[in-house]
Order: C-alpha cells, then structure tokens, then sequence
C-alpha cells in the first residue's frame, strides 16, 4: 500500500510516478529477469534490519525491495540525475530517508570512511561490474564494506551470450559504456574469490 507523497507533486509527476511504480522493475526483459534475484535478499526486522548498501541504484527498485524485507538500504551513484530520480520515487513510496537514503558516490568515498567497514549485511551490484574497469578493486572495497556474514549480490550478462556479436559496444574508458560484456560463471567466481569471497550459488 502507497503512502501520500509528502511534497505534492503536480497531476503530471504524480502519474509518472505512478506508471514507473506499475512497470517496476521496468520494461525491458533483462530488468524483469533479473528482479528474480529479489527472492534471495535477507529478510530483517525493525529490531534488526538488514544493513544493505545498493551500488548503482539505478530506478530504486531493488532498494525498494530491500526495504520491503526490512532493511534499511543505502544506495549509492555516481550521477546526480539518478540521485533525484531515486529520491523522488522514495517521497512517491512514503519511505523516510532512514529506511532509504541515496548519496552521491562511489565505493572509493564509501571504504575511505572507516566506520563504514563492515557495516553491511547485503551488497547489491546489479548489473554494475560490467561497468567497473578494476572490477577486482571494487570487489575488494565491497569486502572491506561488508560483516564477515554478509552477502553480495551480483547480476552481470553472460559474455557468450551470442548477441554480443551483432551488438559490440565496449569500451575502455569510463563513459558509460560497459568496459567488457559481462563475464562466465567461471571468470566471476574467480574474481569473487581473489577479493576473498566464497561464491554460495549460481542463477
């Protein structure tokens, strides 16, 4: 159940809104199949709510569903219009920014505060480390960030998948472009395991 949104946005914005809340997690069928991924996040309480830090929130979804299982989510991004339109949707779902806060960010600033260290109990990188050019770096903040008990959750496309081929857009800079197209099962899980992770399971 929607709660009011507290800032009484125009008739325009309010059913924008509202039709990107009925297309959660989107339109598209990669947004839909990974959102499978929802059924293993944690499940916490108010007395003890999952601490879960979403890097690269994208359109809040997957934040918002953390919080649906009883975390408090902070999510992180580097772009300023992700920011706002995260925010906005948090006001649209009547969420506090306790229970869901989005920062201007990267793992960088993150594991350069200390108190952050081991903070985490779930980590969401959806379909982010294809993005990543030191994908084995950020694998390592991500470790420094979360309890010795925590998860990570990691969504990624398949390298061979076939229609790469007709589709190659690559690059070696930071442009928003993915830095290479995805990985194997094999290759993410040595990557996990060199950043000191145990790969639990595959989907």
């Amino acid at each position: 159940m929607l709660r009011a949104y507290t800032e009484n946005p125009a008739p325009s914005t309010w059913v924008r809104l509202w039709l990107k809340y009925v297309m959660f997690p989107g339109t598209n069928w990669v947004s839909r199949d990974k959102s499978r991924v929802v059924r293993m996040f944690l499940s916490g309480t108010a007395d003890r709510p999952i601490r879960t830090l979403d890097c690269g929130c994208g359109n809040a979804y997957f934040s918002h569903q953390a919080v649906l299982r009883g975390a408090q989510c902070l999510g992180i991004t580097i772009h300023e219009w992700e920011k706002h339109n995260c925010e906005e949707m948090r006001a649209f779902l009547g969420l506090s920014d306790q229970q869901l806060e989005f920062r201007l960010g990267n793992l960088q600033t993150l594991v350069a505060d200390h108190s952050q260290h081991g903070c985490f109990d779930q980590v969401l990188l959806l379909d982010v480390i294809e993005h990543i050019m030191d994908s084995a770096g950020a694998l390592r903040q991500i470790h420094e960030l979360l309890d010795q008990h925590g998860f990570v959750y990691i969504t990624t496309p398949d390298r061979d998948w076939q229609a790469h081929a007709g589709n190659i857009r690559v690059s070696r800079f930071k442009d928003g472009w993915h830095v290479r197209n995805g990985y194997t099962f094999e290759q993410l899980e040595a990557v996990l395991q060199e950043a000191g992770f145990e790969p639990i399971d595959r989907l």
